[in-house]
């Protein structure tokens, strides 16, 4: 009998098993990944990275970096710990039929009576088995619990740290940028900066009672003053001659007035009269 038509019951159920083995450790590899990501994006707070994207990317899809980072790092590190666990469905039972399912399954493409009757051995067992019954839930729960403390942990450090870091205080990150700008503006030679720097810069961001606002000088606008030097001069009051007030007759006063104050002068200067007499 040729071995492409030998098929034996028992290898369905292995591939059950298997298929839910395989299920399992992606569970436990995702649950993973998400625990380390959490962990790297708890550190990216301190060290300023967080606050120094969420101000200067505010709005955009780069304020949200450094969280696709650390999930970046969380796939990555989970893959590479996943490669190296690398858990044989055979180790999932005991001993004896551990050794067993190896034999059957080194054997599956031989015909023989001793390969049938232990084809059929397995079959029963295996048939028997359900796939919780071989995974370690024990596992999953600890991961899930993992999990859950650094959601915890970050929004206690989010909420007490990253309130303290400004712009002005970006922690490793801030002083990062200032070292390299540092850098840059020493290499560059003073003519290259004047050909290709202008002097009003990009639009900048102010801070005004921890709300950020969008400003744009514009040259030439008009908006502003120019300081100008001039030379100290000593100013002093010069005495006047007194004046004399000339009485004017009240109806040269009232045709001067505005026509639609005119009305409510005069009637002011008759109930004053009248309250006098």
């Amino acid at each position: 009998m040729g071995s492409e038509s030998i098929t034996y019951e028992f290898l369905l159920d292995l591939k059950r098993l298997s298929d839910a083995c395989r299920g399992f450790e992606r569970r436990i590899s995702a649950l993973e990944a998400l625990a380390i990501a959490i962990a790297a994006y708890i550190i990216f707070i301190p060290l300023g990275l967080v606050a120094y994207f969420r101000f200067y990317w505010s709005g955009t899809p780069l304020e949200h970096a450094p969280l696709a980072l650390s999930l970046i790092m969380g796939m990555i590190i989970a893959h590479i710990i996943r490669r190296r666990r690398r858990i044989s469905i055979f180790d999932l039972f005991e001993e004896e039929l551990s050794e067993k399912l190896k034999a059957a399954y080194d054997n599956r493409f031989h015909d023989s009576i001793v390969m049938r009757s232990l084809a059929q051995d397995l079959r029963h067992i295996l048939s028997g088995i359900q796939e919780r019954e071989i995974l370690d839930t024990s596992r999953l729960h600890r991961r899930l619990l993992a999990v859950f403390a650094m959601l915890v942990l970050a929004v206690v450090v989010s909420s007490t740290i990253s309130d303290e870091i400004t712009p002005a205080n970006l922690g490793v990150v801030g002083g990062i940028r200032e070292l390299a700008e540092d850098v840059l503006s020493s290499k560059q030679p003073v003519s290259e900066i004047r050909d290709n720097v202008s002097i009003y810069g990009k639009p900048s961001l102010a801070v005004l009672s921890e709300t950020k606002l969008e400003l744009e000088l514009y040259p030439g606008s008009g908006i502003g003053s120019r300081a100008r030097p001039t030379e100290a001069t000593e100013r002093l009051f010069r005495e006047g001659p007194p004046g004399q007030g000339v009485a004017v007759p009240s109806e040269v006063y009232i045709e001067s007035l505005p026509p639609k104050h005119r009305e409510i002068i005069r009637r002011y200067f008759t109930l004053l009269g009248e309250a006098e007499s």
